[in-house]
């Protein structure tokens, strides 16, 4: 009886073994970081390996990841977003700039993709708010910026086929002011493996 206990408990925990990783929760960028190599998944697609980094100058205190918060969105099973969102600011003469890195992985066949990049709400009397976003398959920015007159492009998007089984993603913000406060609220960032199917 006990050895029979012991099979079916070995075989109940195989599918659980290989059932791949957790869906994304809402969370801190420090708790998607802590993921690792596992990382986590939004319908069809995985994110894996997120990293961060960041500069300051003229006494910004500067973004920490437990200060950063992730939602994650499924559109379809092959679209999915990551929104993130913090109070990413500087006053006159300082300049905040974040680096997040992660990458993306199909877990089923797709023949063409496109990655789009929505700015949140920003604020800026004279100086710039942007978001860049670089990858193997192609590269987007976003942005509000003001000196003389305003200018702001708050969508862009990138089509592209093949889709690579695995692709790195790195969005760069900054925020900089030369007078006045500048502020961003966040970015949304989608990947969509099945363009059609939205």
């Amino acid at each position: 009886m006990t050895s029979a206990k012991l099979l079916f408990g070995i075989f109940a925990l195989v599918p659980m073994l290989h059932a791949g990783p957790l869906p994304c929760a809402s969370g801190t960028l420090a708790s998607y970081i802590a993921l690792g190599a596992s990382g986590c998944a939004i319908g069809n697609i995985e994110f894996v390996n997120f990293t961060y980094s960041s500069k300051t100058s003229g006494g910004t205190p500067g973004i920490t990841p437990d200060m950063i918060q992730v939602d994650p969105v499924l559109v379809v099973p092959q679209a999915a977003s990551l929104t993130f969102s913090a109070k990413w600011q500087a006053e006159a003469g300082q300049s905040e700039e974040s680096l997040i890195s992660y990458t993306v992985i199909e877990t089923t066949r797709h023949s063409a993709g496109s990655l789009t990049l929505q700015l949140g709400a920003a604020s800026v009397t004279s100086g710039v708010a942007t978001v860049g976003e670089k990858s193997s398959v192609g590269a987007l920015r976003v942005y509000s910026q003001c000196s003389q007159m305003c200018q702001s492009r708050t969508v862009d998007t990138v089509n592209f086929s093949p889709v690579p089984d695995g692709f790195r993603v790195a969005n760069q913000v900054k925020v900089s002011s030369t007078s006045g406060t500048t502020s961003l609220s966040g970015f949304t960032a989608i990947v969509n493996l099945c363009p059609a199917c939205v």
